[in-house]
């Protein structure tokens, strides 16, 4: 569903015409600027990012892989496995860990154990709509829902959005947080399924907004608000993640074909 906008449109491209779009794609300057930069922002660790000390599992898992080629394997391996030292007795997981001394924040189910006596282990028992919240893209109408929203990219979490005041909180307005944010770490995945099944063309336009965003901005930041305004962790991994991977899968493509 999430390529059906595509699907329809697409006729396939040509010899000739993939030759030119690797040429495009080789040549683009931005390109590996932004991947320069992802992966220097995974190298400060495993935290989702500036501002935030805690340790997440969907979050890692949206960067895992670049991570992997800038980081010691050693510590890597041993920030997984306390995900798994902090398994509790009942063998429910847990989404993220913290060391004791930065668990700052109120929480009335924290979780310990004593395979990891210095950290503590919560679940986002509220924001887990992480993942779900690409169900709600129901990503013919994607494109289209980013026009009508004025949102800068398909990382748009959700359309329309939630009328202001059906939320309290942080997402009391609309366009805001993921109550209709736009979320590179949402988009940049779904630029990677197009690259995988063959969309390269609209890929390669589809992930411009993200990568002159982070240009312009210095950075990966969490989430854009109406007008392309950035927000949230000014280094968000989960952000240089998707789009380190994108970059990659775009730039192998075009090496494969510029012959």
């Amino acid at each position: 569903m999430l390529l059906l906008s595509f699907c329809i449109a697409h006729i396939g491209i040509g010899s000739i015409q993939a030759q030119t779009l690797s040429q495009r794609i080789l040549a683009d300057k931005s390109l590996v600027k932004v991947d320069s930069m992802a992966k220097a922002t995974l190298q400060s660790g495993f935290n989702a990012g500036s501002g935030y000390s805690q340790i997440w599992a969907r979050d890692m898992n949206t960067f895992i892989e670049t991570a992997c080629d800038v980081s010691d394997p050693k510590n890597l391996r041993e920030a997984i496995l306390l995900f798994f030292a902090l398994q509790q007795p009942n063998n429910e997981m847990i989404d993220g860990y913290v060391l004791k001394k930065d668990f700052t924040w109120y929480d009335n189910t924290p979780y310990y154990s004593d395979a990891a006596p210095q950290h503590v282990a919560f679940k986002n028992t509220v924001e887990t709509d992480q993942e779900t919240s690409l169900i709600q893209i129901v990503n013919k109408q994607m494109l289209e829902n980013v026009r009508k929203s004025g949102m800068p990219s398909i990382g748009l979490t959700l359309y329309p959005a939630y009328p202001d005041n059906f939320f309290r909180g942080g997402m009391s307005k609309a366009w805001i947080y993921q109550n209709g944010g736009d979320w590179t770490w949402f988009g940049g995945r779904m630029i990677q399924q197009l690259i995988l099944n063959g969309f390269v063309e609209e890929a390669y336009q589809e992930i411009n907004p993200m990568i002159n965003r982070v240009i312009k901005n210095n950075g990966f930041y969490e989430w854009y608000g109406m007008g392309n305004i950035p927000s949230g962790s000014g280094n968000f991994k989960g952000s240089a993640g998707v789009l380190a991977k994108a970059i990659h899968l775009l730039t192998d493509w075009a090496e494969k074909n510029n012959r």
